[in-house]
């Protein structure tokens, strides 16, 4: 095992925009949302209609809960139904610690935790260069893994470009970031999720999702061809460090430069544990991948879980508001592209965690498997489609983690706690199906 960092555990006071929601069914909400925003969050009162108990997806049931009513049923866990639970005020939103990425002791939901047992994972809004910080949800969860006082503003290298980018202030807002192994590593993940794969010829399709400009893309790939991505994990077997394909199982090889580079990263974020999740994402675009990783952080400030906020799933969504960022956005993406990039997004996260937690029961590495995954709606905000409404960009998010997740026996998920109102109006007033391979 690697030589785990000890970090501090730190609440995060983020700057906040508020807005007002038109939101169904007389439903109480207030909603905040930052400036450049890869994610939305409303909280949500508790004193909303009534909420039906379940719902089907396809062959399966999933369990609707929110606030009072979650807990009081925390007896009747059902291991083989997934559960929806809405987050909202007054319980899960205690004040200054503004979003609740990370599970804080002394929660209401400790006899649920308790009972469902493993770990809880949370997913970062993070961003097409990797680091791990910046602004908004991926700066909350920096600040809260590593302490305001240990993250600064610095330059990051940018993960696919492998350019130096100077970071700057947006709105009068500072920049954070976490350390830049973080950004390292995921390039040298994502370099191996595009090693020894098949080329192609890239269109508009794959244009859509990438930020590159044409004399960029010229410069990148300068022969007009991509490549396919895939999945891969690296972990611990019997002290020896193995990268194997996320599918099979079976181990790669891998450049012995590459595979120590990967270790060394790991081993300075204190990580048991890294996968890379670029099914159905080509070598150009720069959304709709995952990383799943298993960290160890010593919590010296005592707010937050550490035997339960074990998981980070770093996530990265599509930008499609091209007034606002001209620079990243060089062909719209149509509706459906976009539809279907926010399933693909929602789908990888799944298997990342999915992937996991089959390693995690497989593999002895004294991992637990992650039951509860927390997240907010990624890139539900400054970056959204115009042509979309929240609720359903938020649905066909919520269908690709579905599509993997509806089955607890198969996945090891028992839990989605969801940080925002949107997820309740696409769970209850949007036809939710399953994809044609989950039926």
């Amino acid at each position: 095992m690697p030589l785990f960092v000890k970090s501090l555990w730190r609440s995060s006071a983020q700057l906040r925009t508020p807005l007002t929601a038109a939101l169904s069914a007389g439903v109480v909400a207030s909603t905040t949302m930052t400036d450049d925003s890869h994610m939305k969050v409303s909280h949500v009162s508790c004193s909303e209609a009534a909420l039906p108990s379940r719902i089907k997806y396809g062959r399966s049931t999933i369990e609707l809960l929110r606030g009072p009513e979650a807990l009081a049923r925390a007896d009747s866990l059902q291991s083989d139904r997934l559960q929806l639970y809405f987050m909202c005020e007054g319980i899960d939103y205690a004040k200054g610690k503004w979003p609740a990425f990370f599970v804080t002791k002394g929660s209401p939901h400790e006899d649920y935790y308790g009972k469902a047992g493993g770990i809880c994972a949370t997913v970062d809004p993070g961003n097409p260069a990797g680091y791990v910080g910046g602004l908004t949800g991926n700066k909350a969860i920096a600040v809260g893994m590593y302490g305001d006082t240990a993250c600064t503003m610095r330059d990051y290298v940018h993960m696919r470009k492998n350019k130096t980018v100077a970071a700057v202030c947006k709105g009068g807002q500072t920049p954070l970031f976490g350390p830049p192994a973080w950004e390292e590593l995921h390039a040298l993940l994502r370099q191996l999720a595009f090693q020894d794969i098949t080329c192609f010829e890239y269109g508009d399709r794959q244009r859509m999702f990438s930020n590159s400009s044409d004399s960029e893309l010229a410069e990148l790939h300068p022969e007009g061809i991509a490549m396919h991505g895939r999945s891969i994990q690296c972990f611990w077997r019997d002290g020896c460090f193995v990268c194997t394909s996320g599918e099979t199982g079976a181990e790669l090889d891998v450049n012995e430069d590459l595979k120590s580079s990967i270790r060394q990263c790991m081993g300075l974020l204190g990580l048991r544990y890294s996968n890379a999740v670029f099914d159905g994402v080509s070598s150009l675009e720069d959304s709709g991948f995952a990383f799943f990783h298993h960290y160890d952080l010593q919590a010296l400030d005592g707010d937050f879980c550490p035997q339960r906020n074990k998981g980070l799933v770093y996530a990265v969504g599509p930008n499609a508001n091209k007034e606002r960022y001209p620079d990243d956005v060089h062909i719209i993406p149509t509706m459906t592209a976009w539809k279907e990039r926010m399933r693909l997004l929602g789908s990888n996260i799944a298997t990342a965690v999915a992937m996991y937690n089959k390693s995690a029961t497989a593999e002895p590495q004294d991992c637990k498997a992650v039951t509860v995954l927390r997240t907010a709606v990624v890139a539900g905000g400054m970056f959204m489609h115009s042509d979309i409404d929240l609720p359903t960009h938020t649905a066909h998010f919520l269908s690709g983690l579905l599509d993997v997740l509806h089955c607890p026996a198969e996945s090891g998920v028992l839990r989605l706690e969801l940080m925002s109102d949107s997820w309740r109006q696409a769970a209850v007033h949007h036809d939710l199906r399953p994809s044609h391979q989950t039926r």
